[in-house]
């Protein structure tokens, strides 16, 4: 039965992989950076970040150039990569839910909540670290639970490492030695060898984290661009207030919605530490606080710049993603529909309650944590949930320190569904009664549903709206039109134009230009004449858009250095 299970998850994600047609031999966002380190693999066999990362990236990196190897360098096999590796972590979270406790009905509802995450699906059809950071996360987790419930040794030493596989992805990856350190210390009582097996695997970490980023400088193997995470941490206690009360908040919603369909099926389904009569009054009272600190911050779920200043990088009109181009810093041409504003207004409300009943979880559970560390030992249950709670915690404070203070993308809270969902299953119990289920079942379906084909539509526009950018780019490249005149957007002039030893005259954001004589755009400039337009079509709205191949009429509307 658990075959059943696994080919419907990988049947629902691949179709869902299928239908944006994501085989473009072009880059999204960030992927042609680390495209260019494969480059290199396959090209000198040596292993380098021609351009700054803050993510440590090597060991996706050998894993991109593996499926390379057949047919050479592309965008569409290191896309298949991720893919791959996106499926690892939807089998690898479906045996995490059941050690922890959950059915397969239950655990399967938690690997399609992961496959329908915007974030999650959105980041399947790119070369970006997410997905492979989730992926080794997942299994990571499972081999703890595993390993910590079975006593098994091996099966621990082989969390251990692929803790560290994570960590080589992102840095970020501590989180999960760090959280097995602080369950180990709960379930077992104070002593020399239960703090050196709680402790050491994380300073082993950050050795070589730490260790690897200076070899990378130290070889040449990267730029001396290079921001060490120390620079990040605030500079004093005000800047770190400052960023809870700016962070904090705004990530409320989030946390609800990560699971959402999973912590419905758990709320309906198993048995929690109160009674409903009592839970039920408590998490409205709380959600109802939740949204008040929401509405009054002006955050939610990301539905563009006009809507929420919170999380940047996840809505516009043109899907799931960010346009990295010449005028998308106007917000005016990124107005968001406005069904689309009351879609996503409804989904934080929503979001805000299903955080609310977490947080009520969650407060059931610290009394029997602080007990449990009081006698040294705890329950096979007890020590799970904390596994995750810690792992949620340490995740978020991880966040406030050392991510960049100016924001904090939404992407970067993709590893909470891991811990949360955890958590959800393992602070309640089974309770038997199928014909009460299968409605609970049901709803959770739905939500599944409604959000993965949200996935689908959304993620689909963003890449007709790249596809459109690059028959753009192509259209100058067969009118001869060399790329040094041309500024079309952030992936384009980096991919086309990168190098680091040279400084070009003007810079746009973060992409060099050299001259913007001809400009790809999403909608008219002064200055500008139109001269041809490639157009694409909505799913997610039924609607179409263009985008627009410029050329300079004024001499005055360059671009000054």
């Amino acid at each position: 039965m658990e075959w059943a299970a696994l080919t419907l998850i990988f049947v629902v994600y691949g179709a869902m992989w299928l239908a944006v047609h994501p085989l473009d031999n072009t880059p999204v966002l960030d992927d042609w950076v680390y495209a260019l380190s494969v480059k290199s693999i396959l090209e000198t066999g040596r292993f380098a970040l021609p351009s700054p990362s803050s993510a440590n990236f090597i060991v996706q990196g050998y894993w991109g150039a593996l499926f390379c190897l057949p047919f050479g360098l592309s965008f569409e096999a290191l896309r298949v990569s991720t893919f791959a590796a996106g499926v690892g972590g939807l089998i690898a979270f479906y045996f995490l839910l059941r050690e922890l406790g959950g059915e397969r009905s239950l655990s399967t509802i938690g690997a399609l909540t992961l496959a329908a995450n915007p974030v999650y699906f959105r980041y399947s059809v790119s070369f970006m670290t997410e997905v492979p950071f989730v992926a080794l996360c997942a299994t990571g987790f499972f081999f703890f639970v595993r390993g910590a419930r079975s006593g098994n040794n091996v099966v621990i030493m082989g969390a251990y490492v692929t803790a560290l596989l994570a960590i080589m992805v992102r840095q970020f990856g501590l989180v999960l030695p760090l959280s097995f350190g602080i369950a180990h210390l709960l379930r077992t009582r104070l002593s020399r060898q239960s703090v050196a097996i709680a402790v050491v695997p994380v300073l082993a970490g950050v050795m070589i984290h730490v260790g690897y980023q200076r070899w990378l400088i130290a070889t040449g193997r990267t730029p001396l661009l290079y921001v060490q995470m120390s620079n990040l941490l605030p500079a004093n206690y005000t800047d770190f207030s400052w960023r809870v009360k700016s962070y904090a908040t705004a990530m409320l919603p989030y946390f609800g919605f990560l699971a959402a369909p999973l912590v419905v099926s758990v709320l309906l389904t198993r048995q929690i530490w109160l009674a409903p009569s009592r839970f039920i009054p408590i998490a409205l009272l709380l959600g109802v606080a939740i949204l008040g600190m929401t509405w009054v911050k002006g955050v939610g779920l990301n539905v563009g710049p006009k809507v929420n200043p919170g999380f940047p990088n996840s809505m516009t009109q043109y899907g799931v993603g960010p346009l990295f181009i010449r005028d998308s810093s106007d917000a005016d041409t990124l107005l968001v529909y406005p069904i689309e504003a009351v879609i996503w207004r409804v989904a934080t409300v929503f979001s805000c309650f299903v955080t609310a009943a977490l947080g009520v979880l969650a407060a059931g559970l610290v009394p029997k944590i602080v007990a449990a560390f009081s006698r040294g030992n705890s329950s096979v249950e007890t020590w799970s949930a904390a596994l995750m709670l810690s792992a949620a915690a340490s995740y978020v404070v991880g966040l406030l320190l050392f991510s960049n203070a100016s924001q904090i993308h939404d992407r970067y809270l993709l590893f909470l569904v891991i811990p949360i969902s955890g958590f959800a299953v393992s602070s309640s119990f089974h309770k038997a009664g199928f014909s009460r289920k299968l409605p609970a079942l049901a709803l959770s379906a739905i939500l599944v549903t409604s959000i993965g084909l949200f996935s689908v539509l959304a993620t689909h526009d963003y890449m007709a709206w790249n596809r459109a950018r690059w028959r753009a780019t192509d259209y100058l490249a067969e009118q001869g039109i060399p790329p040094t005149k041309v500024d079309g957007g952030y992936e384009y002039n980096n991919w086309v134009m990168f190098d680091p030893h040279a400084t070009p005259p003007f810079a746009n954001g973060w992409y060099p230009v050299f001259d913007d004589e001809y400009l790809i755009t999403i909608a008219p400039m002064p200055g500008y004449e139109v001269v041809r337009q490639f157009s694409f079509s909505h799913w997610l709205w039924p609607d179409s858009s263009s985008v627009d191949v410029l050329h300079r009429i004024n001499a005055s509307s360059r671009l000054q250095p």
